[in-house]
């Protein structure tokens, strides 16, 4: 997201929060696989799971 931070256009700053938003998808992704390999003493992936879904909410639109 820090790439984009300095854009003016609205469109390109979009699609860099688009790509941000996609790289931390697949990071999450990444944490809940090696979660459920056992491969980490502790759970990495919840708190980013929480920010991430967090995160998807703001961007719905509103529902009324």
């Amino acid at each position: 997201m820090a790439e984009g931070a300095g854009e003016l256009s609205p469109a390109e700053k979009a699609r860099f929060d688009r790509m941000a938003r996609r790289s931390a998808i697949e990071v999450v992704a990444c944490l809940e696989i090696i979660e459920r390999r056992d491969e980490a003493a502790d759970s990495p992936a919840r708190p980013l799971t929480r920010l991430q879904n967090q995160q998807a909410a703001l961007q719905q639109p509103a529902r009324g």
